[in-house]
């Protein structure tokens, strides 16, 4: 006997639904490791969520990376990276295009905290959260 479709039991720790069809695969995801900050992967990630928090953000100005202070990883079916990053200000306006590189920084920093999570099957990256806050000012 055959269980109707609207008999589900989901179990939302493990994203798993049992039911009539068969489970494709029970991903678990690895705990998150440590990764170096100047990683290629982690570059790729920051720089990626750096641009859409520039795309994104309501100020007048794009923001630079200045360095990256800390990244984890995390594997299952997609990577996941938690990236530490200090940006600054610059005093570029957004609507100029102009090339982040060449930009002059204003002295306002944030440090941000990026989840980043990377498709493998297509090297799709998303940005699914940030969380700035305000660095003291130098000088």
């Amino acid at each position: 006997m055959s269980l109707p479709l609207s008999f589900l039991i989901c179990l939302s720790v493990f994203n798993l639904c049992l039911g009539t069809g068969p489970v494709e695969e029970l991903i678990i995801p690895k705990p998150w490791s440590k990764k170096s900050p100047e990683s290629k992967d982690v570059n790729k990630a920051v720089k990626y969520a750096v641009e859409r928090m520039n795309n994104i953000a309501k100020g007048r100005m794009l923001f630079k990376l200045v360095s990256v202070t800390s990244a984890e990883k995390q594997e299952s079916s997609k990577i996941k990276y938690q990236i530490d990053a200090i940006v600054k200000a610059s005093k570029c306006p957004k609507w100029k295009n102009y090339d982040i590189k060449s930009c002059i920084l204003d002295k306002t920093q944030l440090l941000c905290h990026f989840i980043v999570i990377l498709n493998p099957r297509n090297s799709i990256h998303t940005l699914k959260s940030k969380k700035c806050s305000k660095l003291k000012k130098n000088g």
